[in-house]
């Protein structure tokens, strides 16, 4: 207990500090390399996981695959012009689709989580709070079984704000 303890403040101490810690990422989903974020993406990520700590629930690690994913999701919006969940992209419909396309072999088992927000320009505490108080969202953020995320922001060059979030259970 002390142990776990010593994990959540060491965890909340780098988010307080603007880091994500690094953490072992399954090659499956880009890790160990690691993958840089944007401040929005990065911002996004830490105030997900304050969320999670501030609840005794475990931070989400950051997945390079799943960042790849969402950053695409962000962008597609703008680009194809529409707004939810379901893409007209038919081999990446939903965002499990999405995920398995990108995943050199399919897992055992895997449960997948979106998030979006939109904005007329880049507004990122206020989206983090749009999605907190929207229950189906919130679910999303606060679902212990998640173990990893991934944070896609997209700028349009008038501004207008896109960020997709990427939640994911999975097993071998």
């Amino acid at each position: 207990m002390a142990l776990r303890l010593l994990y959540m403040a060491l965890m909340s101490l780098g988010l307080l500090l603007g880091r994500t810690p690094v953490r072992l990422v399954p090659a499956t989903l880009g890790g160990p390399s690691g993958v840089a974020l944007t401040a929005e993406e990065a911002r996004f990520v830490a105030l997900v996981n304050t969320e999670r700590t501030a609840r005794g629930l475990v931070p989400l690690t950051v997945a390079p695959l799943l960042v790849k994913v969402a950053r695409e999701k962000s962008t597609e919006l703008y680009t194809l012009h529409y707004w939810g969940h379901e893409s007209p992209v038919v081999e990446k419909r939903t965002a499990m689709r999405r995920v398995l396309y990108y995943l050199p072999h399919p897992p055992k088992t895997m449960t997948v989580g979106e998030n979006l927000y939109s904005c007329d320009r880049v507004l990122v505490d206020e989206g983090h709070q749009a999605l907190m108080n929207s229950p189906t969202h919130r679910h999303n953020i606060l679902k212990p079984e998640y173990r990893y995320l991934g944070v896609g922001c997209f700028t349009a060059p008038d501004g207008r704000f896109w960020t997709t979030e990427i939640f994911l259970d999975i097993a071998w």
